[in-house]
């Protein structure tokens, strides 16, 4: 699984460019933390993205296991089944494309991550107030993706502590 080399190259070319960073990396998002409920944020980019800047006093990386994948049908069926090597190409190239547009670099991988909110602050309040910091159109605009891990950093800075 890996991209395709032009496409490695302007990753490469991206994330270098960052020099903003938080000061901590993928690597540091190890060790338990401890505090109040604990939010799952999934293997995706928008929650990469709020796991990486909420940094390593309250995330932690955990394995997952991506070798299944739940599905679902407007006709209301649905199921598991095996990712397919393709599948998972794809959801790494987006995963990196997506952290790229903010300066970061892409995460291990076969992991996603656990948040510890402070106490008194719940899963819900939570996400609203950070949902309300993407606009998915404009995320992808030239300097955007920067823009909104910088808001992102301060509302996670002023919700964590």
């Amino acid at each position: 699984m890996g991209l395709p080399p032009s496409k490695r190259e302007l990753l490469v070319r991206m994330t270098s460019a960052a020099s903003d960073g938080p000061g901590w990396g993928w690597e540091d998002l190890q060790a338990g933390v401890r505090g109040g409920d604990v939010v799952r944020l999934a293997r995706n980019g928008w929650q990469a993205l709020v796991a990486y800047l909420a940094g390593p006093d309250r995330v932690r990386a955990v394995g997952q296991d991506r070798r299944l994948v739940r599905w679902s049908a407007s006709d209301g069926t649905g199921g598991i089944r095996p990712h397919s090597v393709s599948e998972l190409d794809e959801l790494e190239t987006d995963l990196a494309e997506y952290l790229a547009h903010a300066g970061i670099e892409q995460p291990p991988p076969n992991v996603e991550w656990r948040l510890t909110l402070p106490q008194g602050l719940t899963e819900e309040v939570f996400w609203a107030r950070i949902n309300s910091h993407f606009d998915p159109a404009a995320y992808t605009r030239p300097g955007a993706g920067r823009e909104t891990a910088a808001a992102l950093r301060e509302e996670l800075a002023a919700l964590l502590g």
